[in-house]
């Protein structure tokens, strides 16, 4: 069948001695795209959940990091973490790194998600909007369902101890919209003293 080709071509790659993550990756995308879950692929390849969903993140990894990985000026856990935010949020940091620290130095980990925690990431717990209120914006989820809430993804976001918003400009503009609603649903002679 398909699937025992597929486990036989990965169990190959696998075997070699160095191995690619996003190769890896890669691989592991071909069973999500067979209908797979992570739980159900990590069974199957005998790997934690948390490692599964940490190799497909790094699918998402954006052109100018996978360079810097697969010329060893990335480590592995910079990617993983890396590959967990949307393209802008990776492009936003590798524009602060070249101005920062030249092409090619990352700095730290720890300076790593510093930066993200200071221009990307929003506790939730700072909302001034329910959570669970999808109408905020037009086409926008509701925080309690957003893919951008690490709580909706605890397998890849197990270390993080609070929830936490990923997309900072969404955050903000609902926390506008929620501010600018609160006050015209004032009565006016509220609004005018």
């Amino acid at each position: 069948t398909d699937e025992e080709v597929l486990d036989y071509q990965f169990s190959e790659n696998m075997q070699r001695v160095d191995v690619n993550p996003l190769e890896e990756a890669k691989g592991i995308n071909a069973y999500i795209e067979r209908g797979m879950t992570v739980a159900e692929i990590a069974l199957r390849l005998s790997k934690s959940p948390s490692h599964i969903a940490g190799r497909l993140a790094l699918n998402n990894l954006i052109e100018p990091l996978q360079d810097l990985f697969n010329n060893d000026s990335l480590p592995l856990s910079h990617a993983i973490y890396l590959s967990k935010n949307d393209s802008e949020a990776q492009n936003l940091f590798v524009e602060h790194v070249k101005t920062s620290y030249g092409s090619k130095a990352l700095g730290n980990l720890k300076a790593t998600k510093d930066f993200f925690a200071t221009n990307i990431e929003t506790p939730l717990s700072k909302a001034v909007f329910p959570l669970d209120q999808a109408d905020i914006l037009p086409n926008i989820l509701a925080c309690n369902n957003c893919p951008k809430n690490t709580t909706t993804n605890m397998v890849l976001f197990q270390e993080v101890t609070e929830p936490t918003c990923l997309q900072r400009s969404c955050f903000t503009a609902k926390t506008r919209t929620w501010n600018v609603t609160s006050v015209l649903s004032l009565p006016l002679e509220v609004i005018l003293f």
